[in-house]
């Protein structure tokens, strides 16, 4: 869960502070952190970007952990 403002998210428990804000993108079997993975994805699956891909907001701890919105 993201606490907007005390700046942090839990992780397996703990709560870890927001260091970045970013634009990862979902496709049906995750996410991927750039455009370019995702529509590769696609593209090997015979799926159209346009209709797969679906941008979501994700919050970045400085250790590399992370929680995407929605």
């Amino acid at each position: 869960m993201i606490n907007y403002e005390n700046q942090n998210f839990n992780v397996d428990g703990r709560l870890r502070p927001i260091a970045k804000w970013d634009v990862w993108f979902r496709i049906p079997v995750g996410l991927c952190s750039t455009l370019s993975a995702a529509i590769d994805w696609c593209k090997s699956h015979d799926m159209k970007p346009e209709l797969t891909i679906v941008p979501v907001p994700v919050v970045i701890s400085e250790d590399g952990y992370y929680e995407a919105l929605g």
